[in-house]
């Protein structure tokens, strides 16, 4: 699987949490290089996926590494 295709299947999962835990859909799902967040450093950071609700963000960064 690619790097992008995880990561959306992976904002996919999470956006269905997120509608579940709340019993909406989220208003936004940013993905890859769309999901720029600034940091409080100042700093701005690539999130893999963020998912904006009403009052809350949940930020995942995907890993999916290969054994040898």
């Amino acid at each position: 699987m690619h790097a992008s295709e995880y990561e959306r299947v992976t904002s996919e999962i999470a956006n269905s949490v997120f509608a579940r835990a709340e019993g909406f859909p989220s208003e936004n799902v940013l993905v890859g290089r769309k999901s720029k967040w600034k940091g409080q450093s100042g700093f701005v950071h690539q999130i893999d996926v963020a998912i904006r609700g009403e009052n809350d963000i949940i930020m995942v960064e995907c890993k999916h590494w290969k054994s040898k």
